[in-house]
């Protein structure tokens, strides 16, 4: 079953041959292989609080992505399902409120704008998760005036 759970995770990277894999409690993680003997060194003598890219969890055969992954450059765009946002979306995505979309798309999607991804929702048949994380997500109900 590890194989095939590396694999499933190997196939959200550009170049997966190029990183090392570990497990973090339930988090699958991913650094570049030239940094694997530095990263055991440092765990002998060192607390690390974190290390790498947090791909995802695994939930049954379901990745569910980390924002870490969505913002990350190893991300293997060709393997995502890519949802482009208008400026009024973008802005409600990132304040987590309801978005209205015209899609028959199902699945995981890196929400983008402008071609820059924002972080991940799951479309369903009726509604919209949105996952961006609520620690970040924008308070204010007034865009700055720039805008």
């Amino acid at each position: 079953m590890p194989g095939k759970e590396l694999d499933q995770v190997r196939s959200y990277i550009n170049n997966p041959d190029e990183f090392y894999y570990f497990k973090v409690n339930d988090d699958w993680m991913a650094i570049n292989r030239s940094h694997k003997e530095s990263l055991n060194i440092l765990q002998r003598h060192l607390y690390i609080k974190k290390s790498g890219v947090i791909i995802g969890k695994l939930a049954g055969k379901d990745l569910i992505p980390d924002h870490e992954l969505a913002l990350s450059l190893i991300i293997n765009k060709d393997a995502v399902l890519e949802t482009p946002l208008n400026k009024d979306q973008a802005i409600q995505y990132l304040r987590r409120d309801n978005i209205e979309l015209s899609t028959t798309d199902k699945g995981w999607t890196l929400m983008t704008f402008e071609g820059h991804p924002l972080g991940w929702a799951k479309l369903l048949p009726n509604r919209i998760n949105n996952y961006y994380p609520k620690e970040i997500r924008i308070l204010s109900a007034h865009p700055p005036r720039e805008w």
